[in-house]
């Protein structure tokens, strides 16, 4: 028999005075027939289950149980037994008196505690096991995935290893999605831009533009560029012009005999005569050739002007832009492995067009092969909306093909909404772009037929970067705004699922927010509120609001790639630097554990007008052509702790106190002294390093991974002097 609590057998209630006017402070109506032993015996019971129910509840079982054994023989009812409570009396006047159950609570006054602070199950000091159990878990399968990935790249702290897919520490494509994701999307969209070139009644058209006239419409460099290259005890000079590049050794020498010993080909560097603002691999799964688009910019649009010196780009020249199309060549090594050849880049094509400077690129993540076409790019374009091109092969020629385009495939964007642009986009599938607006708004659009699906108001400002979850979370959307909070958005129910960073921001860096795959989570620039915080974190697509620090650089991180085929990220920043680490390593290193970075290698760039005036700029010897600057690259760094160097000075700090506190010995006080005021010096120099100012052009605008599985260890970085090294950066 299911015997009831005898604290139900008694019913009570409380009445409520709704839609009243008066101004009393009774929240709360007395019944007519209760008194004030009912209300009080309410009160106390409510009290006693919320602080104690787990008590309460055994209590009440062994009575029950007790009962059963030595329940009398009468039926007739019992008064129960009522137990003490210390805050009966407070509970008792508080009712009397009346309480407001609807009012809101006060917001607090420290907003760091209440509001500021997260409180979830995944705490901040949780490390190794246990954060992979509760981040990735409780389901053992993906829990044993993860670790098994953090096996597999645990012998390379800084830098993927060479080795194929199939090997057990090779690159890999993301585990997270079914096997043959791949080749199934690929299939779709030849299926797709076949029904778009039959059923579309607006289709993509372009023509082509004779050469003498499309090179005007391409950024040109003002001279040549001297480059020093090498080791640096023995570094050679080499000159670079527009359009024209070479390839490069380990060493970071030309490749000049390909068959010597120790030179053998390890990328290429090419000067592309501008300010490369996005860059990206073509997604090609087959062929013998590998395509880079570069977005291309004069640095006419972002020079100073000196003094009361006029801007001379014209309003009418900055309506052309284009996109360039790099070609690099590969063979394959004695294990049958992808390197890159001796033979220099080629600068394939270009494509021109008159919506304004592009500031965003980049291409669709399914590969469109079958198709007969090297992808599908989106292309942010200077007039605030978002084009779709289709980038078709072009035939071999020995010159640069240029292509006016007429009429894109897609154009998303409003035009019926005033001053209401677009500022960033993010490929979430074969037929699905997000947007992020001015006006701090998220839409998602379809590319053909073309529409506006959906648009949600997630910022109060302008929406800085945005990313989804692709391919594993295409529907998961983190964007960051220039002020407020990064936010997470499922836009398959963007009404009630929603979470963000409890750390307000002011950001104005595009190009720090990407997602990883394999991590299941974005590395993204902490928020903060002025220019000396310059840390990456982790934030997972589980446990968003929750940071992991990732890395904390010297100079501020201007771009940052970490969408491959492996977890390692690669961070380009303001003082010409390119770092790479293991960013699965960082995740779930213990406490006693050191984690790694890499500098691959440091641009530095100076102008020639900043040495001598214009009209006594040096003339080079070949065909007296002047130079618009110089660079130097440095590499052969030894790999370095990643870790805050704010907690290095923490522990000196507490080191120093801890000495104080010990009386010294005599004859070591001021020696002690004197090495701890070195020391100090030494970690304020350090910390004072990131709000150095450097030569603009010195700082590295754009970095990429290759995404092909088979070209994982493959890195692009763009200079701001127009420089473009492609490199292999893979260990063995």
């Amino acid at each position: 028999m299911v015997r009831t609590r005898r604290t139900n057998k008694t019913k009570r209630y409380t009445e409520y005075a709704v839609g009243a006017d008066d101004d009393d402070q009774d929240g709360a109506a007395q019944p007519a027939d209760a008194g004030a032993d009912d209300l009080s015996d309410f009160a106390a019971e409510h009290a006693e289950n919320e602080v104690s129910a787990p008590e309460d509840d055994e209590t009440e079982a062994d009575d029950d149980d007790a009962a059963e054994f030595s329940e009398p023989a009468s039926n007739a009812p019992r008064t129960p037994r009522r137990r003490n409570n210390p805050r009966k009396s407070q509970i008792t006047a508080s009712a009397k008196h009346g309480v407001d159950y609807h009012e809101l609570p006060g917001y607090p006054l420290d907003p760091r505690i209440s509001t500021r602070a997260y409180t979830g199950p995944l705490k901040r000091g949780v490390r190794s096991g246990i954060l992979r159990d509760v981040m990735y878990g409780p389901e053992y399968s993906k829990a044993k995935l993860i670790w098994d990935l953090n096996e597999r790249w645990t012998k390379y702290a800084v830098l993927p290893s060479r080795h194929p897919p199939q090997h057990p520490e090779g690159v890999l494509a993301s585990p997270w999605v079914p096997p043959g994701f791949e080749l199934d999307q690929e299939k779709l969209a030849a299926k797709w831009y076949d029904e778009y070139m039959v059923l579309s009644t607006e289709k993509s058209r372009s023509h082509p533009v004779l050469a003498k006239h499309g090179a005007r419409l391409i950024p040109q460099g003002q001279g040549d560029l001297a480059v020093l290259l090498g080791p640096v005890k023995s570094q050679k000079e080499c000159r670079f012009t527009t359009s024209a590049g070479m390839a490069l050794s380990a060493a970071g020498l030309p490749v000049d005999e390909p068959d010597t010993p120790g030179d053998a080909p390890n990328g290429w560097m090419f000067d592309v005569g501008g300010i490369v603002v996005a860059l990206g691999w073509a997604p090609i799964l087959t062929g013998d050739k590998q395509i880079l688009s570069l977005a291309v910019v004069p640095h006419s649009d972002q020079a100073n002007p000196v003094g009361d010196q006029p801007d001379t780009t014209a309003e009418d020249e900055k309506r052309h832009g284009s996109i360039q199309f790099w070609e690099f060549a590969w063979d394959r090594d004695e294990e049958r492995r992808p390197r890159p050849s001796p033979s220099p880049p080629k600068f394939l094509s270009a494509k021109c067009f008159d919506w304004g400077r592009p500031k965003r690129m980049q291409w669709c993540p399914v590969s469109f092969g079958m198709a007969g076409l090297y992808g599908m790019l989106a292309v942010l374009c200077g007039d605030g909306r978002v084009r779709v091109l289709d980038a078709k092969p072009v035939d071999d020629s020995e010159t640069t093909v240029y292509e006016w385009i007429d009429a894109p495939v897609a154009t998303l964007g409003f035009t019926d909404n005033y001053n209401v642009e677009a500022t960033c986009f993010t490929w979430m599938g074969l037929n699905r772009l997000a947007l992020g607006h001015t006006d701090g708004s998220i839409t998602l659009w379809s590319i053909f037929p073309t529409q506006m699906l959906q648009r949600h108001a997630v910022h109060a400002s302008h929406v800085l970067d945005i990313s989804s979850g692709y391919p594993s979370m295409p529907h998961m959307v983190a964007s960051v705004p220039v002020g407020g909070f990064t936010t997470l958005v499922d836009l398959t129910s963007p009404t009630g699922e929603s979470t963000y960073v409890n750390a307000p921001g002011i950001q104005f860096q595009p190009g720090v927010l990407d997602w990883n795959d394999h991590l299941q989570g974005w590395l993204v620039l902490a928020p903060a509120g002025g220019p000396g915080l310059n840390t990456l974190v982790f934030l997972s697509v589980r446990y968003f609001p929750l940071a992991k620090s990732m890395l904390t650089s010297m100079s501020m991180p201007l771009c940052v790639s970490v969408h491959g085929n492996h977890p390692y990220a690669l961070v380009g920043c303001a003082d010409g630097s390119v770092w790479s680490f293991n960013a699965l390593s960082k995740l779930f290193r213990q406490r006693d554990e050191d984690s790694f970075k890499i500098k691959i290698f440091e641009h530095e760039f100076r102008p020639t007008d900043a040495i001598q005036p214009l009209d006594e700029m040096e003339m080079a010897e070949d065909g007296g052509s002047k130079l618009r600057g110089a660079s130097r690259l440095l590499q052969g760094f030894f790999p370095e702790v990643n870790d805050d160097p704010r907690s290095e000075r923490l522990r000196e700090l507490n080191k120093k106190k801890q000495d104080a506190m010990k009386k010294p010995a005599k004859g070591k006080n001021k020696s002690a002294q004197k090495a701890a005021t070195g020391a100090d010096e030494d970690i304020s120099a350090h910390m004072a390093s990131r709000m150095v100012i450097h030569e603009p052009l010195t700082r590295v605008s754009a970095t990429a991974w290759n995404p092909n599985v088979e070209f994982g260890t493959w890195a692009a970085v763009a200079l701001g002097s127009g420089l473009v090294r492609v490199m292999d950066v893979g260990v063995e």
